[in-house]
């Protein structure tokens, strides 16, 4: 968990993340919201660390009951990030080479479950566009209050333009000052039969690359917190 442990306190990145928290919580309170796709418009834009900050950030509001799937069965990472065991993941259970309580492992947040993405000779294609993937959706809506899929870059693969079609809602990330606007423009254009699903962008790599004025320190919040 070293790569993405939060000191969930006053920090800018702890902040941000309650925000977008905040957000997918509105989506499940009012329409009952529960699948949040998180992507990419191309690889290494730090999708895989927001999905799982943000499944941590969930676990810690209220001991929200929150799964995190890793779904980029081509590069998976979130087993790393959690330092747990690639094998039993989606993709064995797909194969129908693990059991559904198999796949489900623990963290270090009591309220936060993981799938990791598994081991599988098959096509990842044909693992993620099976209706097996979307009955298990459906199995873990009724066990979870939040859950947040990893998935795939949109522009190397279609398996995110898949997977947009089981879930309820959808967050691009993009990486400020390396996604070009026309990557970016391509990869929500791909995800046009599912557009009304997009909730938004979350922007990451923010720090040094927009002005100062918006940098969280600029407030000096912890100094004049303190004073009061």
């Amino acid at each position: 968990m070293e790569n993405i442990q939060h000191k969930f306190d006053e920090t800018a990145e702890a902040t941000e993340l309650r925000r977008l928290y905040h957000r997918i919580r509105t989506e499940y309170v009012k329409y009952r919201k529960k699948l949040f796709m998180v992507t990419s418009a191309n690889v290494s834009e730090g999708k895989s660390t927001i999905s799982s900050s943000l499944a941590i950030t969930s676990a810690l509001y209220r001991e929200t009951k929150t799964l995190l799937i890793d779904c980029d069965l081509r590069r998976p990472t979130i087993h790393k990030l959690f330092k747990l065991p690639l094998e039993n993941g989606l993709a064995d259970f797909l194969s129908n080479k693990s059991e559904l309580d198999r796949i489900l492992k623990d963290t270090a947040f009591p309220s936060l479950k993981v799938i990791t993405a598994g081991t599988s000779d098959q096509s990842p294609s044909r693992l993620i566009s099976s209706f097996q993937l979307y009955d298990l959706f459906e199995i873990f809506r009724s066990y979870f209050e939040i859950i947040i899929v990893d998935a795939p870059p949109v522009i190397p693969t279609s398996d995110a333009l898949f997977l947009g079609n089981g879930v309820d809602a959808i967050l691009m990330v993009l990486k400020a000052g390396e996604t070009k606007k026309n990557i970016a423009k391509r990869a929500i254009n791909s995800l046009a039969d599912n557009k009304n699903k997009i909730l938004g962008t979350v922007i990451n790599n923010m720090k040094n690359v927009m002005p100062y004025s918006c940098d969280y320190s600029y407030y000096n919040y912890k100094k004049e917190k303190n004073d009061e």
